[in-house]
């Protein structure tokens, strides 16, 4: 599914609050998606929320250290909070499959 991005509101709070200029806008729900696995979809694309989580990182710490220039200490945050809107996703699903 290509274009599949939830973006979320806030993913979008968050990347407005760091200096961001997004204005409010809607992706495809979590249980549209959802609907579409049973029907044989096995790959989900959701890029636009991975970049917004990766940006609102890295504006975060620029924000909060501006005398810190070194990749090492903004890209290791903002890598776990692309990883964990992926775990979201696959929670979702399983706990959909699951019944919960």
């Amino acid at each position: 599914m290509h274009g599949s991005s939830s973006v979320p509101a806030d993913l979008q709070e968050l990347f407005n609050a760091y200096g961001g200029k997004m204005k409010k806008t809607w992706g495809v729900p979590v249980a549209e998606i959802q609907k579409a696995i049973p029907l044989g979809v096995r790959k989900v694309n959701i890029d636009t929320d991975l970049r917004l989580a990766f940006t609102d990182e890295i504006r975060k710490h620029h924000l909060g250290h501006p005398d810190n220039f070194d990749p090492r200490n903004y890209l290791k945050p903002a890598i776990a909070h692309m990883t964990e809107v992926c775990k979201e996703r696959f929670e979702a699903d399983r706990h959909r499959k699951s019944g919960f």
